[in-house]
């Protein structure tokens, strides 16, 4: 407006020539032309963006359930700064010390929708390095993304920059450090948060859309002289399952209700398997890729770093949520009630499980493109992928971009591993000898003792390097990964 207003007076005072008044306006006319596409580009993105959310806003259960703080994504972008320090914090009790994410046991969850970019600023105001790591996200192992060869030394900062896919599965993934030989102490001591991707295309199906959820976040803990311990001095008998920080949290559900909980283990070392006693699990999405269908369990084995999200039917006894007893050589992880539940309310009648949840790629109908076996030993206290320890420096395996891969995961020891690799998820085709019958995606896989499981992957999107590794954070930092990288 300033423009046009002054070309007039110039216009009326003879100063400057009537063909000189026409160019102006034409110029602004051009512009105004090209602001308003971009208005209209904008608008046009921010209803793309919306379609890719819920329609129906996912509700929070608030009954005094204790669970992690939240930051939402607004307008396609989620910003966060956090700053790893050693700072105090409830653990199970007030004022215990350790090494956090913004001093908060667990970290905070983190919610964005497909096509979002999410921002983080990590500050290491740490001792020693560290870096982070977005678990199970398909995004690229390039710097500023998820990079996990890079080490920010004590004092310093990095800025990461995450691109959501458009086709990102919605579901719970998580973040944590990844800093080699630093990871499992790190993680250890709280250094994780929940990563909620919601979805147009699953959080608004019937029978999950409208339906109320918790965020379960389980973590190990043992504590003396009013600190974490480091994991190397563990003792089995007193370490301690907490849920979101707590122990023995306590909720509420009505008899008939449905609940989704979304439950993540993020121990950086045990196995959990939950149950209810007397009562069924719903799952209905493993490490964030959807079941095709609700899959009923008495028992729900999640690794560590894996995901499960179940629906939970209100009995008419109030009950418990438990995790049951988990062998191994030195990370058992004993019975123990994580919730009591409690029937509180009048019956809710009409609320149905749905009967189907989504479809995802069966990789078993295309072309594998290469064949390989992948050997994991423990040789204690190194642990060793096909003979070898990690080095960063040497790529173990390169894949083409583009390219279907079968992986023979075997398990040479004595004791469960668990199989994790970053970017792309992965169709588990056989267990042993059993062929899978439905379409199973995970991306923390358990490996029995002396077993072996079957996968299936396509490397799309994205080229570079990139680890896989056991989950259980001791054998990864004991040398259990691979640096692999995927080319054109």
């Amino acid at each position: 407006m300033g423009s046009l207003k002054q070309a007039r007076q110039r216009a009326d005072g003879s100063s400057v020539s009537r063909l000189t008044l026409v160019a102006t306006l034409a110029v602004l006319a051009v512009a105004g032309a090209a602001a308003a596409v971009l208005l209209t580009r904008d608008a046009a993105s921010a209803r793309e963006r919306a379609s890719l959310c819920p329609r129906t806003p996912i509700e929070k259960v608030r009954d005094g359930f204790r669970e992690p703080r939240e930051l939402r994504s607004r307008d396609g972008v989620l910003s966060v700064t956090l700053r790893a320090r050693p700072a105090r914090a409830f653990i199970s009790r007030p004022g215990i010390r350790s090494d956090l994410y913004d001093g908060q046991y667990p970290a905070p969850t983190l919610r964005v929708c497909p096509g979002d970019t999410l921002r983080i600023k990590l500050v290491n105001d740490l001792s020693k390095p560290t870096n982070l790591h977005v678990h199970g996200m398909h995004v690229s192992p390039r710097n500023p993304s998820d990079d996990v060869l890079i080490s920010i030394p004590p004092g310093g900062s990095h800025q990461y920059v995450y691109k959501v896919p458009r086709d990102q599965t919605p579901g719970m993934y998580w973040y944590h450090p990844h800093r080699h030989k630093l990871t499992d102490p790190q993680v250890f001591s709280g250094m994780a948060g929940a990563l909620i991707v919601e979805g147009s295309g699953y959080d608004d199906r019937p029978g999950i859309a409208g339906v109320p959820e918790r965020t379960i976040v389980v973590q190990e803990n043992q504590i003396a002289d009013g600190r974490v311990i480091d994991p190397s001095k563990v003792s089995n008998r007193k370490v301690r399952m907490l849920v979101n920080g707590r122990l023995r949290q306590r909720l509420g559900i009505a008899p008939g209700q449905i609940q989704r909980w979304r439950i993540l283990n993020a121990s950086a070392d045990r196995f959990v398997r939950l149950r209810i006693p007397g009562q069924m699990l719903d799952v209905i999405s493993e490490d964030g890729n959807p079941r095709p269908a609700p899959s009923p369990r008495r028992t729900v084995l999640i690794p560590a770093g894996g995901r499960r999200e179940v629906l939970v039917r209100g009995g008419r006894r109030s009950t418990q949520l438990q995790t049951l007893a988990f062998r191994q050589p030195f990370d058992n992880t004993r019975r123990q009630t994580l919730i009591s539940v409690r029937a509180t309310g009048r019956r809710i009648t009409g609320q149905r499980m749905p009967r189907t949840l989504g479809r995802l790629p069966d990789l078993r109908r295309g072309r594998v493109d290469r064949r390989r076996v992948i050997r994991l030993e423990s040789d204690f206290p190194r642990f060793l992928v096909n003979g070898k320890t990690f080095d960063p420096r040497r790529v173990d395996q390169t894949m083409k971009l583009g390219a279907l891969e079968q992986w023979t995961i075997r398990n040479d020891s004595g004791e469960w591993h668990s199989f994790h690799i970053h970017v792309n998820p992965v169709q588990v085709v056989r267990i042993g000898r059993r062929a899978v019958r439905s379409v199973d995606y995970e991306d923390v896989v358990a490996i029995p003792p002396r077993g072996s499981v079957t996968l299936r992957m396509r490397f799309t999107d994205f080229t570079g390097k990139f680890v896989f590794h056991c989950h259980i954070l001791g054998h990864e930092d004991g040398g259990m990964m691979s640096l692999v990288q995927v080319v054109r």
